[in-house]
């Protein structure tokens, strides 16, 4: 099998995201830094409701769901309604920050915007070692390293891909297309890796980025991995300096 072909393996490709490349972008709400400031204000009652839910989150998809799994053989449906609907909710508020909908994302766990779609079918038979109490996810965070170091590099070219997006955005009222895909790319890596972890799927999540507008995209991925090691060195002790955007995602995906 080519490497490609790994790559995009339908089975290893989820969760099923689809994306339409907004015509109308804010231009408001794109007014470079204090748009990012001003969404970042009025998306604090998100922010706060998705870290209740984490609480919830935790009880039943992490410490109940994998004992349900293990004497059952079957995943929890509560639990997998709760988890597919923080990510749902994580998802369009993500998608708002970055201004891939104009559309607030208010307070319920369903997707009404026909901007994008998310669709994470329950698991039929989850793997019951992968998904053993503690020990299950110890290993899938063991193994997933090299994903997460894909995802952290791609997060990163995102964030500058929007950043400098805001200007055609505010002054043209355009979305890069190649800042619109890698945005989107960095969303489906973050919502796959979760996936795994709390056994959505026990199929190893796939890395693949798309690669039009080959160019930009290689040049953001290679300012993604100068910002991921400066931001590694600034979170060494005695350093202060914060990522506004990169912090929003990690309240957001985590």
């Amino acid at each position: 099998m080519q490497i490609e072909d790994y790559f995009s393996n339908k089975k290893r490709f989820y969760p099923e995201l689809s994306f339409k490349h907004i015509q109308n972008p804010n231009r408001v709400l794109a007014f470079p830094v204090l748009g990012f400031v001003f969404k970042g204000i009025i998306l604090l009652p998100i922010f706060i409701e998705l870290l209740v839910l984490m609480v919830l989150f935790f009880l039943v998809v992490i410490l109940i769901n994998p004992f349900i799994i293990l004497f059952s053989g079957e995943y929890w449906q509560f639990a997998y309604e709760l988890n597919v609907g923080v990510m749902k909710l994580s998802l369009k508020t993500y998608s708002f920050f970055t201004g891939l909908t104009n559309q607030y994302p208010w307070f319920n766990l369903e997707i009404n915007d026909e901007l994008f779609t998310l669709v994470m079918e329950k698991p039929k038979t989850p793997n019951k070692v992968l998904n053993l109490p503690i020990l299950g996810i110890l290993f899938k965070v063991i193994i997933l390293l090299p994903f997460w170091l894909v995802s952290k590099l791609v997060g990163s070219a995102a964030s500058i891909a929007y950043f400098f997006s805001s200007l055609p955005i505010f002054f043209q009222g355009r979305y890069p297309k190649s800042a619109y895909e890698i945005t989107g790319d960095n969303i489906r890596l973050n919502l796959a890796g979760y996936a795994y972890i709390t056994g959505l799927s026990d199929t190893y999540p796939s890395m693949y980025v798309s690669l039009n507008h080959k160019k930009i995209k290689v040049f953001l991925l290679i300012l993604g991995f100068i910002l991921t090691f400066l931001n590694f060195g600034s979170s060494t002790p005695g350093a202060t300096r914060t990522n506004y955007s990169q912090s929003s995602q990690n309240i957001i995906f985590k």
